[in-house]
């Protein structure tokens, strides 16, 4: 058997098992494959995914080591220059030009500052700045991929200039690629606004920016008829969870670094994860090792349960 077969049995095996010890996962695995292709994958590479053990780089070589890895959708942060490129970056704070672009002049380490500067200065001194044409560059080269926006801008103005610049990019690139960005919407203005500008087949309702209430989002999600919503862990209750599943929306948490949360979350019926550094090789063998551990306490019983049944035998009086 080659090493291609060899993971997809494995994969297989690792499926049925999820789907026999948590029937929510498998009737939202099932629900998935009708409606939405984004949620074909549970697992969300963090801007653009850890790398050489560095989070939030948001860099070329991010986006191609993950990949390599088996992510399929990718997050990015995206923010405008002074000069009004949107650039994959976090925020023009301090604290992260000293984190990931420590080679800007001091005067340059605060506030947004020009896309050539932002361009010529190495994330980590090693790794590629991309700005959103070489972001969606990716996207074109890599057709099985999806890419998450996160714009972080609540200003009405700054919104439809980001998402214009986007769609303009995107149509001078291959207009096809527009329908494997999701964009991820804030409020209820957020997303008529970006609506305005383009229909995205499909856009992701997250919680975080505005700290919209359980009854808000559950509305919004029903009235625009969404099917994905990113929340951070603290908001992954089972009360709520359990309503989001009754409208067969797919939720993703935010951000999620271990097999452990993985599994707990998925058990209270959580779709998938935002993760910097969590990988599908890891979460299956832990089903594996799951799976083996279930197999051993299953044999272990039927033995206790043989040799009980063999000593009743022997000290029952015969009739």
């Amino acid at each position: 058997m080659n090493s291609r077969v060899r993971i997809s049995v494995i994969s297989a095996i690792c499926l049925l098992f999820a789907c026999m010890t948590n029937p929510v996962a498998a009737s939202q695995a099932d629900e998935s494959a009708k409606t939405s292709s984004f949620a074909d994958e549970e697992l969300i590479a963090h801007a653009l995914g850890g790398i050489s053990g560095e989070a939030a780089t948001n860099s070329y070589e991010a986006f191609l080591a993950n990949y390599e890895k088996g992510y399929r959708r990718f997050e990015a942060d995206l923010i405008l220059s002074s000069d009004g490129v949107l650039v994959a970056r976090h925020d023009w704070d301090s604290y992260l030009s000293d984190y990931i672009q420590s080679t800007l002049p001091d005067d340059e380490k605060e506030g947004p500052i020009p896309f050539r500067d932002f361009k010529s200065h190495k994330i980590m001194g090693k790794y590629k700045p991309m700005g959103i044409k070489e972001l969606i560059r990716l996207l074109y080269m890599y057709p099985d991929t999806y890419l998450v926006t996160d714009t972080k801008e609540t200003d009405p103005n700054i919104i439809r200039k980001q998402f214009e610049i986007i769609v303009k990019t995107a149509n001078e690139i291959n207009p096809d690629v527009l329908n494997r960005i999701v964009p991820e919407i804030y409020s209820e203005d957020m997303l008529q606004i970006v609506r305005s500008v383009y229909a995205f087949p499909e856009m992701m309702l997250s919680v975080y920016m505005e700290d919209i209430p359980d009854d808000e989002a559950l509305r919004i999600l029903q009235e625009y008829q969404l099917t994905l919503i990113a929340i951070p862990e603290n908001r992954a209750d089972a009360k709520f969870l359990r309503k989001l599943n009754e409208q067969h929306v797919h939720v993703y948490v935010h951000t999620i670094n271990s097999v452990e949360d993985y599994q707990r979350l998925k058990k209270l019926g959580v779709h998938g994860i935002y993760s910097d550094f969590l990988y599908k090789q890891e979460i299956e063998l832990d089903l594996i090792r799951q799976a083996r551990t279930a197999e051993d306490k299953s044999g272990f019983s039927k033995r206790m349960v043989q040799n009980m049944v063999g000593w009743m035998t022997k000290i029952m009086p015969k009739s």
